[in-house]
């Protein structure tokens, strides 16, 4: 990391030096250098290049020390004007001291460059020019960085809202579940002592799949098709002939997965709304089609769904949304009642 660092520093003041000589024998011509001898023209070249390289490492330097300086929270224009005028006019009160010295160092030792106020103009020409692209790339760091961490903030909110709305719908699940099911406890020990102590057990067997799954966003519809077992068979003490469960899939798949309790609500809402009787048993089916799992009843009707409150139906409808934006359907005929739920 630290390598890294030294190695892109170094990198940029090189660029940065090599745009000064550009820019410097762009706007001095050819022509000045002519009554120079070859060795001045070197020297005067290798001078340039440590001059620059110095200028470059001094605008880097100074760059890196302002924009430490800023809140990415409160980035604002007139912030970044005043930093970039006091950068430039550092950097100018610093170049125009070095050529101060400069002159005053080379009249000591005999050699005195000629048009020195030129080369002046040239550098303060120069360095704001430089001073102003180099302010412009480390602005545009600061706000790629502020725009990445800006969607990573966004990313990770949607994240936590989709988490709480996922837990606000599963949490609905326990206490809707267990609700109807203890007021069928109750009318069983009424009626029925002994088939309440079954129903008691085999509750107790649910409801520890439920705690055990219901932190799961998925299931495997493997353990959803047991569970739904175990469920159906609660009902049937209840409902006796008068309800059947036909499960139509001949293989299991580990990848195929729908949200906890999914089946469970569906056949609750198909025994709440329709009419199960001996003359007209109530038929519930379930099976796959074309990466859909398919959950149909014949049609009963005693209760018209739109004066239910819809709870399993907005719970599943809301989940699978949620989990991957994913649209359930729902088709009622005259006589069949159909929920497709997509695969995940």
């Amino acid at each position: 990391m630290y390598n890294n660092k030294i190695k892109n520093r170094l990198v940029f003041i090189l660029i940065i030096s090599g745009v000064f000589i550009f820019f410097r024998y762009i706007v001095t011509p050819v022509s000045q250098y002519n009554h120079l001898t070859l060795s001045e023209n070197i020297s005067t070249f290798i001078y340039d290049i440590i001059t620059f390289i110095a200028l470059s490492w001094l605008i880097k330097s100074l760059g890196e020390a302002f924009f430490s300086k800023i809140n990415d929270k409160n980035l604002n224009f007139k912030q970044l004007l005043r930093l970039c005028m006091i950068q430039t006019g550092i950097l100018l009160l610093i170049t125009i001291a070095f050529i101060i010295f400069q002159n005053y160092f080379f009249h000591k030792i005999g050699y005195l460059q000629d048009k020195n106020w030129l080369r002046l103009k040239e550098l303060v020409f120069i360095l704001i020019w430089v001073s102003i692209v180099v302010f412009g790339a480390e602005m545009g760091k600061i706000l790629v960085k502020k725009w990445k961490q800006s969607v990573s903030d966004y990313s990770n909110l949607s994240q936590k809202m989709i988490f709480w709305q996922l837990t606000a719908l599963k949490m609905q699940l326990d206490p809707h579940f267990m609700f109807n099911n203890y007021s069928v406890l109750n009318n069983l020990i009424k009626k029925d002592p002994q088939k309440a102590g079954i129903f008691l057990d085999k509750l107790s067997n649910i409801q520890q799949y439920l705690h055990q799954n219901i932190e799961h966003d998925l299931v495997t519809l493997e353990q959803e098709i047991t569970f739904i077992q175990q469920y159906f068979y609660l009902m049937k003490i209840r409902y006796k002939e008068r309800i059947d469960l036909n499960i139509n899939i001949k293989a299991f798949s580990s990848h195929i997965k729908i949200p906890p309790l999914t089946l469970q609500l569906l056949i609750e809402n198909a025994l709440k709304h329709n009419k199960a009787t001996l003359e007209s048993p109530l038929i519930i089916s379930i099976g796959i089609e074309d990466n859909f799992l398919i959950v149909e009843n014949n049609l009963q009707i005693i209760v018209p769904l739109s004066s239910s409150s819809k709870i399993g139906l907005n719970n599943i409808r809301e989940r699978y949304q949620l989990l991957g934006d994913q649209q359930i359907t729902i088709e009622k005929t005259r006589d069949k009642f159909t929920v497709r739920l997509p695969l995940l």
